[in-house]
């Protein structure tokens, strides 16, 4: 996992798929989590911020949806034709065109990629979704609140390249594109994948 650090803005960021930059809100060591929000997100400076993609978890970067603590609301942009089912909140913000949001997980029942210009599924926090202040108002902006606390993510420590540079107390060297490229051993040499190995 290669996390890019930006010390004149003082924020960290991972780039996922398609080169999307995503803000470091927390790194939890103890339980393998680390907590992102979309940083275009973040940029917006009002309530009511326009998803624009998904979020894409690529293969090599060793990371999943944690099982518990993440929802998703789907956004459902710039549609024609019927009324929405009753789950489903108009977007009551500036800018909106006929669009709606579902928070839960999962897209619900409808020809929704028929009907909408563009639709989005953006993984959020559960604990931040479910809270009175954000959910009664999640139409009006409350939504863009609840996006910008993030989503998290869990690693699997052993997992990769990196596992066995750290278990012989090495630490881990990457390129500019979060390759990894050896280990820096306590001797101060760079080895391979541990320092065991001479």
């Amino acid at each position: 996992m290669a996390i890019l650090c930006d010390a004149a803005a003082t924020t960290a960021t991972l780039r996922l798929a398609g080169d999307t930059n995503y803000t470091v809100l927390g790194i939890d060591y103890d339980n393998h989590t680390i907590t992102l929000a979309d940083a275009e997100l973040l940029a917006y400076n009002n309530d009511c911020p326009r998803v624009r993609r998904n979020v894409t978890i690529p293969a090599k970067a060793w990371l999943n949806f944690t099982a518990t603590g993440n929802s998703t609301i789907s956004f459902f942009l710039d549609c024609t034709g019927n009324s929405p089912p009753p789950d489903v909140i108009q977007i009551n913000c500036t800018g909106f065109a006929q669009s709606f949001l579902a928070p839960q997980l999962g897209v619900p029942v409808g020809d929704w990629y028929g009907s909408c210009a563009e639709v989005y599924v953006a993984p959020v926090l559960t604990e931040w979704l479910d809270r009175p202040e954000y959910g009664t108002r999640l139409g009006s902006g409350g939504y863009g609140k609840v996006l910008r606390r993030g989503f998290r993510l869990s690693w699997d420590p052993s997992a990769g390249l990196c596992y066995g540079c750290e278990m012989t107390n090495g630490k881990c060297g990457y390129d500019q594109f979060g390759a990894f490229v050896g280990c820096l051993c306590p001797d101060g040499v760079v080895r391979g994948t541990d320092c065991a190995t001479h």
